[in-house]
């Protein structure tokens, strides 16, 4: 709802201001300047790791003369590979998801942990709990976001993080990817966030491919908006309102 959002463009703002602070800006694409973060991570309050999942340390070693980080834990690993396919946002947490690499992740063996890949291209992710997007799309992202605070003001207009979100990486033709398997879930049923018990199909199991829908809705709202994009067939969609 519109706390969510304005929780979002606040933890933006600050993140906005300490680019700035570091004599760098969120637009800045070479890689020749030092840039004071390359990503920021969105958790919120009801959000907690998967039991065995390895985060970095809080020393991180020594820089190396190479670009590409070496840090071996399981968030770093799915950013060098982000960043080897140009990616501007990683999800990871949430459910119902639209991704062309769902089917294949399906007939993976339950017995065999070994994934195919771990990140997969996705246009649609329910859960916005967990989740990355690299510092060169923030400023775009924070003025779409305070865009449409200043548009909706009622309480009764629904607004939702996750709406925002694919739809502005849509549109922008920003590469978006899920990781596999998820690394952040919910603490537990009872949500900080809702103030109330919501369980949802997703919840305790970081292999989304096998839980919920693959959110095709959510696609086709995409498509009616803003039109095919990367070979999608032109679908039949309900339209949205936005900025």
């Amino acid at each position: 709802g519109y706390g969510c959002l304005a929780g979002h463009v606040l933890a933006m703002a600050e993140a906005l201001e300490f680019l700035d602070h570091n004599n760098t800006t969120a637009t800045t694409t070479t890689t020749e300047k030092e840039v004071g973060a390359d990503y920021l991570l969105f958790l919120e309050d009801d959000a907690l790791p998967f039991p065995n999942t390895t985060w970095p340390t809080q020393k991180a070693p020594e820089k190396t003369p190479t670009t590409t980080r070496q840090f071996n834990n399981d968030l770093d690993r799915r950013l060098d590979e982000l960043e080897a396919r140009h990616g501007g946002a990683l999800f990871l947490g949430g459910g119902d998801v639209a991704s062309p690499d769902r089917q294949q992740l399906k007939l993976h063996p339950d017995d065999n942990k070994e994934y195919p890949m771990i990140i997969a291209p996705t246009w649609w992710v329910y859960g916005t709990h967990a989740w990355i997007v690299s510092v060169h799309h923030l400023r775009g992202l924070y003025d779409w976001y305070a865009q449409t605070l200043r548009r909706y003001r009622e309480p009764s207009v629904y607004l939702a993080a996750d709406h925002l979100n694919h739809h502005y990486f849509y549109r922008h033709n920003i590469s978006e990817y899920v990781a596999v398997p998820l690394l952040v879930d919910h603490s537990n049923p009872f949500s900080d966030t809702y103030q109330r018990v919501k369980k949802r199909a997703w919840d305790g199991s970081p292999e989304w491919w096998t839980k919920g829908r693959a959110c095709m809705r959510c696609l086709q709202w995409l498509v009616a908006v803003h039109g095919p994009r990367d070979g999608l067939p032109p679908r039949n969609g309900v339209s949205i309102p936005l900025p």
